[in-house]
């Protein structure tokens, strides 16, 4: 217990070296403030405002997506049943 009370060792350090205290103390409040950007994002988001919280809480948004997404299936499976219908390959000789 005296080497802890004198700072001595490493936990001795730990606990009384003021420097690491107050980076510790830093280091948490740049976490807090990170946390509570992140909130207000997040926050935000969720009531639709911004590009992603307009992603995320626009009905029609979603289903022209989805429409697009499934429009996009059905173009490459016919694409790859009748790819001549879509690239056209000449050959010029001279």
């Amino acid at each position: 217990m005296a080497d802890l009370n004198a700072g001595r060792g490493t936990a001795g350090k730990l606990l009384k070296d003021e420097q690491l205290y107050n980076d510790a103390r830093a280091a948490i409040a740049r976490f807090n403030t990170a946390a509570e950007r992140i909130d207000n994002v997040v926050a935000g988001a969720q009531r639709g405002e911004g590009t992603v919280g307009k992603l995320l809480t626009d009905e029609a948004l979603y289903s022209n997506v989805n429409q697009l997404s499934s429009e996009g299936v059905k173009l490459m499976y016919d694409f790859r049943q009748n790819p001549k219908k879509y690239l056209t390959i000449k050959f010029q000789l001279f």
